[in-house]
């Protein structure tokens, strides 16, 4: 009873603040060095990396870690990323209507941060746009600074709303679904999908006309990682959908 009464108190009833940052030199250093040691990792899952010409060395093993630190040094004295901090400012009022349509999800599980972080970042693993937390900085929304919105169809508001869902669900769909697929490749792909097709669902029409799926120009929901067990359940949690689906994975 007093576990759930805490739980309850912790439960967000409004989106909390939202904020765009351009991230800082020495955080990008560290951020860089993370993201080469699991580069291989995620090239393996598909995710391409991308980066700044001067950059691009260190990440395929012909530069070190100083010669790195002061390439991004030149690299942050010239570089001023403003106008895609603008355009990811001018997200807040769908971004903030979304986060909306995501609070009631609380009661399965779903977590909401005390603030989103959004910080726009020199480098990234993949099309640009991830959820992640970042110990003492938190949950962060990274966007990388060079992409190019519309190639894929997709919107800023679109790639926000879907890294927010990740933070909000991604333990969960874990729990529930890490120990059926072991290929890391497959459930990456399984996890994009899931929570491609939990954000349609939740976020169209009212907040979006249209949701694109990662990776894609298609609007509709693909079958290609999911079966019926998991899309057509709308009416359960979406934990017991993934448990269903955990189970026919097994049949």
């Amino acid at each position: 009873m007093i576990e759930e009464l805490v739980t309850t108190l912790k439960e967000k009833t409004l989106p909390p603040p939202y904020r765009v940052t351009q991230m800082d030199e020495q955080l990008a250093f560290e951020y860089g060095k993370g993201m080469k040691r699991i580069l291989d990792e995620w090239k393996a899952k598909g995710y391409p990396c991308n980066c700044p010409d001067t950059l691009r060395p260190y990440f395929e093993g012909g530069m070190n870690d100083e010669a790195f630190k002061h390439a991004l040094h030149e690299w942050y004295e010239k570089w001023d990323p403003i106008e895609q901090v603008r355009q990811l400012e001018a997200c807040e009022t769908v971004f903030n209507n979304g986060v909306k349509k995501y609070i009631p999800l609380q009661s399965w599980g779903f977590d909401i941060p005390d603030e989103y972080n959004v910080v726009v970042t020199p480098f990234a693993i993949g099309a640009g746009g991830a959820g992640q937390r970042m110990g003492e900085h938190g949950p962060v929304i990274t966007m990388w600074y060079g992409r190019q919105w519309g190639k894929e169809g997709r919107t800023p508001e679109e790639t926000l709303l879907h890294e927010a869902y990740h933070l909000g669900a991604d333990e969960v769909i874990y729990k529930e679904l890490g120990a059926a697929i072991s290929d890391a490749a497959k459930y990456q792909q399984t996890k994009e999908r899931i929570v491609d097709c939990c954000c349609a669902e939740v976020l169209v029409p009212d907040v979006l006309p249209l949701y694109h799926f990662q990776f894609s120009k298609q609007v509709d929901q693909p079958k290609d990682h999911l079966n019926n067990t998991f899309l057509y359940q709308t009416h359960l949690s979406v934990p017991q959908r993934l448990q269903l689906y955990a189970k026919s994975l097994k049949n």
